[in-house]
């Protein structure tokens, strides 16, 4: 197994902890010998899920190896030039329109990364009727856009399960005739009726299996499936770090922004608000090799959420 599995295993494992164990047991045998360090890493997130970031001192050590650390450049690389193609589709208006009616002037910015719960936090900001917030959404990050911010909210969600959903979500607008011509997704729903057939043609020399790639890394094609973390922050993580910035925990999610509006002086009421919230019959069906194929075309995205829970 490459270096780019190794290191999403590594970090995907211990962000959200999704693997049922046949699947932890086939990816270590492939992965190799798993680090005491890494079990203790892994511990702690299990123990701490609702104070997760406290087991952020253990990173430096788990993630010293030679392999993860070419792993890492390798994956940064990749997101940095997802962010470079990203800002070259951006159109002028998008980028004027918040200057022009006062929004880059709010204290407060919430970065909307698609199929994250960030929906759900837009709804409860406007129950609570909070005001001197912007959200970006659809739209990489950038140094104006960052000016002058006292907060940078990101809600974070295991890039794995965000793929999953995204592709659900467009599949089902499709489906129902619903998505805008824009999209461009009839192609990726003719190859593909389910996220694992998908994911298992990642790598196939076929134009199933480009098709696939594209629509993964392609931020111009395929909205929220391929506009992830690196869409947003991969040209402006140094910039991030001068910031404060905030996470929230979409498996906590309603738990989280309580707390962080709570600092910040806005009193929220709600205990089971979700707003787009996906069906019961969704399809979140992995194979260990759709699992595993998948897991190998997210290291770029796994280095970005990396990067920002440190920045916390």
């Amino acid at each position: 197994m490459g270096e780019r599995v190794l290191f999403s295993f590594f970090v995907s494992l211990s962000l959200s902890l999704f693997h049922d164990n046949a699947s932890r047991t086939f990816l270590e045998h492939e992965g190799g010998r798993v680090s005491a360090e890494f079990h203790e890493w892994e511990s702690c997130f299990s123990n701490n899920m609702s104070k997760w970031w406290e087991c952020l001192r253990l990173s430096s050590s788990v993630f010293q190896s030679p392999s993860a650390a070419e792993a890492s450049k390798s994956a940064s690389a990749i997101c940095g030039s997802m962010w470079d193609d990203a800002r070259k589709t951006i159109r002028p208006i998008q980028i004027l329109l918040p200057t022009l009616t006062g929004l880059h002037g709010r204290k407060y910015l919430h970065v909307h990364v698609g199929k994250t719960g960030g929906s759900t936090f837009e709804l409860l900001l406007h129950q609570a009727k909070a005001t001197d917030w912007e959200q970006i959404h659809m739209q990489p990050l950038s140094t104006t856009i960052l000016q002058g911010r006292k907060q940078v909210v990101f809600l974070i969600r295991d890039p794995l399960e965000r793929i999953i959903s995204a592709f659900n979500f467009h599949k089902r607008r499709v489906d129902a005739g619903t998505a805008r011509k824009s999209d461009d997704l009839n192609t990726l729903f003719r190859c593909f009726q389910t996220v694992d057939a998908f994911s298992r043609a990642l790598d196939e020399n076929t134009t199933c299996g480009g098709i696939a790639r594209d629509r993964l890394f392609n931020s111009s094609s395929s909205q929220h499936i391929s506009n992830g973390y690196c869409f947003y922050v991969g040209g402006v993580l140094e910039e991030l770090a001068r910031a404060r910035v905030s996470l929230i925990y979409a498996r906590s999610l309603i738990t989280d922004a309580q707390a962080l509006l709570d600092r910040l002086g806005i009193t929220i009421n709600a205990t089971s608000v979700h707003a787009n919230a996906a069906p019961d019959d969704s399809d979140k069906f992995l194979s260990h090799t759709g699992r595993t194929k998948l897991l190998s075309h997210l290291a770029h995205e796994y280095y970005a959420l990396h990067a920002l829970m440190r920045l916390s």
